[in-house]
């Protein structure tokens, strides 16, 4: 009975890690939406889905910088996270986590909604082959963290030379001891080390 409890127990906290980061990320990029509202003497929407949707009538307008203009619009991997957030906060779709816990093993999860997967992008793939729709959370995090990282340091960059300042990567690095671990288990992650074998396509 205790290793059924175990092993349910982190079956609901690997469901609560996947959705939390989906509702993180999509938060986090709507206080980038608000610095960018803020730095256009708030003529523009501070919801980065808005900003999304409006920017190229913004730039035409002349409303916002067009640096700025073109981070909003290159940021496309934006889209598919938000999309998929929504279908879990507000309209019923489903985590399903498969595995036993594993610590050595990347998060295997599915999310689907009416019997659809959500997730279709094949860098997330948890076995080499991607027609169950199983996804590694260790790769989908890996990416997006990645993505977010580069959008948020081009933020900065961005800034610095709108107020005329020298800013470079290095003088926008948060030196914290704990981003080097993160580093290198990105680093780990995106390249393809924990793509696991699908076992049914070796029978």
């Amino acid at each position: 009975a205790g290793a059924e409890y175990d092993h349910y127990s982190w079956y609901l906290f690997a469901q609560s890690d996947v959705r939390a980061f989906f509702v993180e990320i999509r938060s986090l990029m709507d206080y980038l939406g608000w610095a960018i509202k803020k730095l256009s003497d708030g003529q523009v929407k501070d919801s980065f889905n808005q900003l999304r949707k409006k920017c190229n009538d913004y730039l035409s307008k002349d409303l916002i910088h067009v640096q700025l203009g073109a981070l909003i619009n290159n940021a496309t991997w934006f889209d598919q996270l938000k999309s998929v957030r929504d279908e879990l906060v507000h309209n019923g779709a489903v985590i399903f986590v498969y595995g036993m816990g594993d610590p050595s093993l990347p998060i295997a999860f599915d999310i689907k909604k009416n019997g659809r997967h959500q997730l279709t992008d094949p860098a997330f793939k948890y076995y080499d082959t991607f027609a169950n729709g199983v996804c590694s959370f260790n790769s989908l995090a890996a990416i997006y963290l990645a993505l977010t990282y580069q959008t948020l340091n081009e933020f900065a960059r961005i800034v610095g030379g709108i107020h005329e300042r020298d800013v470079t990567p290095e003088s926008i690095s948060v030196l914290h001891p704990g981003l080097g671990r993160v580093r290198e288990w990105m680093q780990r992650e995106l390249s393809g080390k924990n793509c696991l074998k699908d076992p049914r396509s070796e029978s």
